[in-house]
């Protein structure tokens, strides 16, 4: 038998936390955009800078999607497969509401003025029903279900569903649709750490998706396993609901969200094999639990400005700008533009990849029009990029960004275990501020004006800061220190 990951509906706005990375919905007008703390958190800014979505099909597999007026311009004809039935043209089974707000996470429009935004909101959902209005459905047509999803080219499968026993026909369906090209995203199940595998996910041929809170720590009902490939948000999750919107949380909600990240790179980058996309997602995925590969999250969190700061240097725009920056104030930067020539230094909220119009978030920085520009305290906190015209042709692009932009960053990355590290040695500065460390997270600890590392290795979040002196203003910056064995 299969269900839907469980989940849960009854958690209120006040359960929503939003953490600091929120500059990067700006580019949305969508009225409840700032309750969806998970965007930040994964690095949309990044890949929307590059794309929303356009032209990739991201099949979901559950209680069907829709009606619903946030989410209906992308959906595609739907099929309905429950209890072996055949109907198409039929999106607006969702009875249960589950597979709506899957299919909202994914592609729910965006910019509209209303509700919510989805993670790759340009594009399309096909919608495929194989759960009833109890959440639960037949394995054979989750198998019909996948096999179909392949055949008509959906570039990704998000099946947020799942057993206790591996279906040898739904392993074959899913090894049929990764020969197809397709990518198979599955939850990997809420019945928390000690619970048997769930299949699909349990399955090497899927990405089994965990879910984090807002504090990006593995929630205590997410699944734990060799099979868990990779961490998302999932707890009180804004999406689309039957009618309305509502908060949800489970490992469904965070398969959503690893769908339609995979949704943005093959968009991005159309000759992408679903083994590169893969192979993207886990390798640029942000480490929170245990060093490397973990049971709770398996490779990490999903983080898609790493994920395209990767696809920008395997995939390289011709002849594009580029910028030489470690993001430190009163660096000496240099843009490289042959064979084009420099056009203007721009200041801009937010990071992004190379484009051929100006972003909206980024300023002219008055009289810098050359190739190289001097970091100042104007900066601080943001991102710099630089334009360039090709002579021939006359068009213009836009660099990648540089790192933000700081004032205070550490010199030193890695300490060994039972070591004291003066903190003038382990941060730098050009303020003749006064410095203080901070420990955010492990168990270094400060003592002395010193960095004293643990006996035993692992890594310490600090936050340095520096007090205000004349010509800079008072900086902080957070960043972590690893402790490692010689």
């Amino acid at each position: 038998m299969i269900r839907r990951a469980r989940w849960a509906i009854a958690v209120t706005a006040l359960a929503v936390t939003l953490l600091p990375s929120t500059m990067a919905l700006a580019a949305s007008n969508d009225a409840r955009v700032g309750e969806q703390w998970a965007l930040g958190v994964i690095g949309v800014d990044q890949a929307w800078a590059v794309t929303k979505g356009a032209g990739v099909t991201i099949a979901v597999i559950d209680s069907g999607s829709g009606p619903h007026p946030d989410l209906d311009a992308n959906l595609d004809a739907g099929r309905n497969l429950f209890m072996g039935a055949d109907e198409v043209g039929a999106p607006d089974v969702d009875t249960v509401g589950h597979g709506t707000h899957v299919a909202g996470i994914i592609a729910a429009v965006a910019n509209n003025g209303v509700g919510v935004a989805g993670i790759a909101p340009e594009s399309r959902i096909l919608p495929i029903r194989v759960l009833g209005p109890d959440g639960r459905g037949r394995s054979g047509d989750v198998v019909t279900a996948v096999r179909l999803a392949a055949d008509v080219g959906a570039r990704v499968i998000n099946l947020s569903l799942g057993g206790d026993q591996e279906s040898p026909a739904l392993t074959e369906a899913i090894r049929y649709a990764n020969d197809k090209g397709a990518l198979v995203i599955a939850a990997a199940g809420n019945d928390g750490p000690a619970a048997a595998p769930k299949w699909p996910a349990a399955s090497d041929l899927t990405i089994a998706v965990a879910f984090t809170d807002q504090q990006n720590v593995p929630s205590s009902r997410s699944q734990s396993g060799e099979y868990i490939d990779i961490a998302a948000p999932g707890v009180a999750i804004l999406s689309t609901a039957t009618g309305d919107y509502t908060y949800s949380s489970g490992s469904s909600m965070a398969a959503g969200f690893v769908s339609g990240a995979a949704a943005l790179l093959f968009a991005a980058q159309p000759t992408l094999t679903n083994a590169q996309v893969r192979d993207l997602l886990l390798r640029t995925a942000t480490d929170i639990a245990a060093p490397g590969p973990d049971p709770l999250t398996g490779f990490g969190l999903l983080n898609l400005r790493a994920a395209f700061a990767e696809l920008a240097r395997l995939f390289p725009v011709a002849g594009a700008p580029t910028i030489n920056a470690l993001g430190h104030l009163n660096e000496d930067v240099r843009a490289v533009v042959a064979p084009r020539t420099a056009s203007q230094w721009f200041r801009c909220k937010g990071p992004g990849q190379v484009q051929p119009t100006r972003p909206k978030n980024c300023t002219a920085i008055n009289s810098a029009i050359t190739v190289n520009y001097r970091v100042g305290s104007r900066d601080l906190g943001a991102f710099l990029r630089v334009s360039s015209r090709n002579r021939r042709t006359g068009d213009t692009l836009f660099s990648a960004t540089s790192p933000r932009i700081v004032g205070i960053w550490p010199q030193i990355g890695v300490v060994t275990p039972g070591s004291s590290t003066p903190i003038l040695d382990l941060v730098r500065t050009p303020s003749r501020g006064a410095i203080t460390l901070r420990i955010i997270d492990g168990t270094c600890t400060v003592t002395n004006s010193a960095l004293v590392a643990p006996a035993l290795p692992g890594v310490c979040t600090v936050r340095a800061t520096v007090k205000a002196r004349s010509p800079y203003p008072a900086m902080n910056n957070t960043f972590a220190i690893g402790v490692v064995a010689p």
